[in-house]
């Protein structure tokens, strides 16, 4: 049985390190960028955690999860010297399928929360932080036609689905919607016999439903010889973003 004095002992602790968290966001230098969230590709069925943080010049930083309960990186450059640091940094975790590890499992792994960005700046050892929400939410996955050569230029459309999506399930519920902050496109060309590849994205407002490349993302191309595919992600305003890659014949 939990003690009354049990209960008040972790309401404290959570009180305290709200209060010191609020007093550091206070005084420490701002991350300029601080994002975590989970990417899932619908196509392949699989999910992970990703994460960015950028500002001045540190030599020092973590990413703790809700309530400093546990360390989801530490990132220590070497340093050459005193005032050598590093600016930016993008992680991804393994996407092992669904099947293995569900996205249920993944979120008792880094649950729903606001994860704390802490660094020291490497020219002075000044305290730097930064908040972000991580969110269990996932946006639909839009619905991808084959992208099709009109008049030599690749056009490529794309239907957005109302809803929230269950990775594990694969359902897209109307019940509790998650709205669409921005669309990135990526195209990918790659020539089978030399390896080169081609490659073009875009970010796009959440209101765009097509996108015509650039004439020289096909020019040289050879259709026999190359791979194509191209991936549509609807990024979620925590940043949460679902993914749909098509192939096609060029």
């Amino acid at each position: 049985m939990i003690s009354l004095k049990s209960t008040l002992l972790a309401a404290g602790a959570l009180a305290g390190a709200a209060n010191a968290d609020k007093a550091l966001a206070q005084s420490a230098v701002p991350f300029s960028k601080h994002d975590i969230y989970f990417e899932l590709n619908a196509t392949d069925g699989d999910i992970g955690l990703h994460g960015i943080l950028d500002g001045d010049s540190w030599k020092v930083a973590t990413i703790r999860g809700p309530g400093g309960a546990f360390n989801v990186l530490r990132a220590v450059p070497n340093q050459a010297s005193p005032e050598f640091g590093m600016t930016e940094l993008f992680f991804e975790s393994n996407e092992p399928p669904l099947e293995e590890r569900s996205f249920a499992e993944l979120i008792t792994l880094f649950p729903p929360g606001v994860y704390d960005f802490v660094g020291k700046r490497a020219e002075d050892n000044a305290p730097m932080f930064a908040q972000d929400v991580l969110s269990a939410a996932m946006p639909c996955p839009p619905v991808v036609p084959t992208p099709k050569i009109i008049d030599g230029d690749l056009m490529m459309r794309w239907r957005p689905r109302a809803g929230s999506y269950d990775p594990d399930t694969g359902v897209c519920s109307t019940g509790s919607a998650v709205s669409v902050a921005a669309y990135q496109i990526v195209v990918e060309l790659e020539d089978t016999q030399s390896g080169f590849v081609r490659k073009f994205s875009a970010d796009l407002p959440p209101g765009a439903r097509r996108i015509e490349t650039p004439d020289e993302l096909l020019l040289g191309v050879n259709p026999s010889t190359t791979e194509a595919k191209a991936e549509v992600l609807v990024i979620a305003p925590d940043g949460n973003r679902t993914a749909i890659e098509v192939e096609f014949d060029l």
